[in-house]
């Protein structure tokens, strides 16, 4: 074991070279058309609630998983991620995927009435688009 920690050691340091990069320091570039790796912890907060909440049978803890699977849902539209892009840890739990999915379109629905001219216009009674 020790020689494997030698080798490993080895292979990610400089050896006399005084530009050298350690083999881990190194970024893998991307295409434009890759997408990134999936960042698996997303939603990972509202999955450990639910499951807390069923282990200890509390309804408000549920209450509370999915009221931060719907906070993950509005940061992920604000952030540019797609509504189809469900965090995998509360894409197989149907109360947290729905909170996410109401998250993300409240957030975009929030953003159209923010960027519409007739429901910011003080003059209009109502918006002959969102009412």
């Amino acid at each position: 074991m020790n020689n494997q920690i030698q080798q490993t050691y080895a292979r990610t340091t400089s050896s006399g070279s005084a530009d050298a990069q350690p083999h881990f320091l190194e970024q893998a570039s991307m295409a434009d058309n890759e997408k990134p790796a999936v960042v698996f912890l997303r939603g990972l907060k509202a999955r450990c609630q639910w499951a807390v909440a069923h282990l200890s049978a509390e309804e408000f803890e549920c209450a509370e998983a999915q009221t931060e699977a719907y906070c993950d849902g509005r940061f992920d539209f604000d952030i540019g991620r797609d509504c189809a892009d469900v965090p995998p840890l509360l894409a197989d739990v149907t109360e947290l995927r729905r909170a996410w999915l109401r998250g993300w379109d409240e957030a975009c629905e929030a953003q159209e009435l923010a960027s519409c001219p007739y429901c910011q216009d003080p003059d209009v009674d109502l918006c002959p688009i969102h009412d």
